[in-house]
């Protein structure tokens, strides 16, 4: 892992350790990508939270916790916990494809973004901070995201406290690669009953300032946060696998200026 500055220069690494908690227990195990990351707050300490899912049967949706006490540390290790019987309940509630794509501490509990596309809708999930742990007791809310176009898909997320404002970047699938990103005001309110909710703003690439994306935007993260701005950290993935990381400020007007 990468400790880096607010100007992205590399200051440390840490070698991160990972391991299952019931490895007597653990299903076959194949690769799969630690796909979305956020901070969230578990009595009353900070820890970074990784979700990685997998579509196999025979294989465990993981996440790993990282408590962020690890100044001055080498080397850490990584608890993961299996989320296989949280995302069971999601399909119980009408979920028919899990593919989580972005997750942000949302005050006490935790939101994640289910990526839909053309088949299927886009859902916000807010759930317990700590639903890893209860399983089928686990409380969660769905709610759809309607976007203009059935082929979108999103593709990360966080929360902005302060604003109440729910920022995400999303993409128009595979043949089209136009990125955008956009924000839900209001968000506990508009997320406590449910219903289908629409983004208050939709930016383009153009409007984010980095035009000249190549890939697929995968990411997204706040630096400073303003009343109607931000300045937000983006992460793109080019069909090279490399990666690039944007430092933009963003303005989220209704004019969309």
């Amino acid at each position: 892992m990468l400790i880096m500055d607010t100007l992205l220069r590399v200051k440390d690494t840490i070698r991160i350790i990972t391991t299952e908690r019931n490895p007597a227990e653990r299903k076959p195990k194949r690769s799969s990508d630690m796909l979305t990351t956020s901070i969230i707050r578990i009595e009353n300490q900070d820890v970074l939270a990784i979700m990685s899912t997998t579509f196999s049967s025979n294989q465990n949706s993981l996440i790993y916790l990282l408590p962020l006490n690890i100044s001055g540390r080498k080397e850490v290790l990584l608890q993961s916990y299996s989320i296989n019987d949280f995302f069971d309940q999601l399909k119980k509630k009408g979920l028919k494809k899990i593919d989580i794509n972005g997750s942000t501490g949302f005050g006490n509990s935790m939101l994640l973004a289910n990526s839909g596309g053309k088949k299927y809708r886009n859902h916000l999930v807010l759930c317990d901070v700590d639903f890893w742990q209860k399983g089928e007791r686990s409380k969660f809310t769905l709610t759809p995201i309607i976007f203009p176009s059935k082929n979108t898909v999103i593709t990360g997320l966080t929360y902005i406290e302060e604003s109440d404002m729910i920022l995400f970047t999303a993409s128009n699938g595979k043949t089209d690669k136009t990125n955008f990103a956009g924000s839900i005001r209001n968000a506990r309110q508009m997320l406590q009953n449910g219903k289908p909710v629409k983004p208050d703003i939709l930016l383009s690439a153009e409007a984010l300032g980095a035009q000249h994306f190549q890939g697929t935007l995968q990411s997204l993260s706040v630096d400073v946060a303003y009343k109607d701005s931000a300045i937000l950290y983006l992460l793109e993935n080019e069909a090279q696998q490399s990666s690039t990381i944007y430092r933009v400020l963003v303005q989220f007007s209704r004019s969309g200026k």
